[in-house]
């Protein structure tokens, strides 16, 4: 009974915390990157 009042409890903040993502296109018409430049910083 404990283990399914946890999994209850996690659940909900799983469900209340969740996040949505909405992806804009803001371009098109690109078939490869061309031209790529390190930002010089080493990583």
């Amino acid at each position: 009974m404990k283990k399914l009042a946890l999994l209850q409890f996690l659940f909900s903040f799983y469900l209340g915390f969740s996040q949505q993502i909405d992806i804009q296109q803001i371009a098109t018409g690109f078939s490869a990157p061309l031209n790529i430049q390190n930002a010089g910083d080493d990583r």
